[in-house]
């Protein structure tokens, strides 16, 4: 399964829009509350010791696109201890 970490600006990209209904957007406020919330993404701390994790992605996926899990692990790993 490829992951979809960046709850915030998900549907921006390629066909992911297409979970707008079932997961909401950031565009409507009470949405961005929710996704903020619990979006991997912008979970991230600075100084947390992260275990190392494996990032699948997926060149032929419309849904995520492949820099999106690329970046977000670089994210990760930036703040890391």
């Amino acid at each position: 399964m490829v992951p979809m970490l960046d709850m915030l600006r998900y549907h921006l990209f390629d066909n992911a829009h297409i979970w707008r209904d079932e997961f909401g957007t950031a565009d409507d406020p009470d949405d961005f509350a929710a996704l903020a919330k619990y979006s991997p993404y912008h979970q991230v701390r600075e100084g947390v010791a992260y275990p190392a994790a494996m990032i699948v992605s997926g060149d032929a996926d419309r849904t995520v696109i492949p820099t999106r899990p690329k970046n977000d692990g670089a994210v990760a790993d930036s703040k890391r201890l």
